[in-house]
């Protein structure tokens, strides 16, 4: 994904107050048109909220970490916001590892804080503020 792709992308209002970005991020070996993952953004009230996942199959080639860059620059360019935040799963080290290496800083945990497959499951926060953005210095 290149700043480009994001450009093409659209910011939809969906209500008063709130946007939202979808993306599909593009297949690893480029031009197959072969979807690896998502990853969106929903923004209210100055607050971005980023949510991502990557197949299992396309794991473990720093698509997750580019496309979290990428989205999170994108985002704070765009929306002018006061924060960016998301949520992993207790228990989903991997996606916790992943915000953490873009940036993030990890803020406490969220007990029973959304739905996981009729389950309430309890949610690390993360989160990163403009002045830390240099931290999404990385591959563009």
């Amino acid at each position: 994904m290149t700043r480009a792709t994001l450009a093409s992308f659209s910011a939809t209002p969906r209500r008063a107050g709130k946007r939202e970005l979808s993306t599909a991020s593009p297949s690893p070996s480029r031009g197959t048109g072969r979807l690896v993952g998502s990853i969106g953004v929903s923004v209210s009230d100055a607050i971005g909220e980023v949510g991502y996942f990557v197949l299992a199959n396309a794991r473990r080639r720093g698509i997750g970490e580019r496309a979290l860059r990428l989205v999170s620059n994108w985002a704070f360019e765009e929306f002018g916001l006061a924060r960016l935040q998301l949520g992993v799963i207790v228990g989903n080290d991997a996606s916790a590892r992943l915000a953490e290496k873009t940036g993030f800083s990890r803020e406490g945990i969220l007990r029973a804080w959304m739905d996981n497959r009729g389950e309430r499951a309890d949610v690390i926060m993360h989160s990163l503020l403009p002045s830390e953005t240099d931290r999404l210095s990385g591959d563009e």
